[in-house]
């Protein structure tokens, strides 16, 4: 977990809404320390929170633009398409990383 993120967390009232956005499946984070990995952060406070058991993670295959899931404290949503990479790059990586759940929005 990126354990700096959380300082400014710490800060967040009650009624705050916090927004954490991105993909760890292109640019998770890297540590070297077995030490610091036991403590588990070498997870992304994104996927920490996905993955809890107050937030489940997305795991329902959709041809929507989103799926989400959501309990009382929590909202996951993932985007199904993405309009940016050619359509044979898209299903490669949606293979590889996205148990091909991604879309290609882009035409060509």
């Amino acid at each position: 977990m990126q354990s700096e993120a959380l300082i400014p967390l710490s800060l967040a009232s009650p009624t705050s809404v916090i927004i954490l956005a991105g993909d760890s499946r292109q640019l998770g984070p890297i540590v070297r320390s077995s030490l610091a990995q036991s403590y588990g952060l070498d997870i992304s406070l994104l996927d920490y929170c996905a993955s809890g058991d107050t937030c489940p993670s997305d795991s329902a295959s959709d041809a929507d633009a989103t799926t989400s899931t959501s309990t009382s404290s929590c909202q996951v949503c993932r985007l199904n398409v993405s309009y940016r990479p050619h359509p044979s790059l898209m299903g490669l990586f949606s293979n590889l990383f996205y148990n091909s759940t991604l879309v290609a929005g882009a035409e060509l």
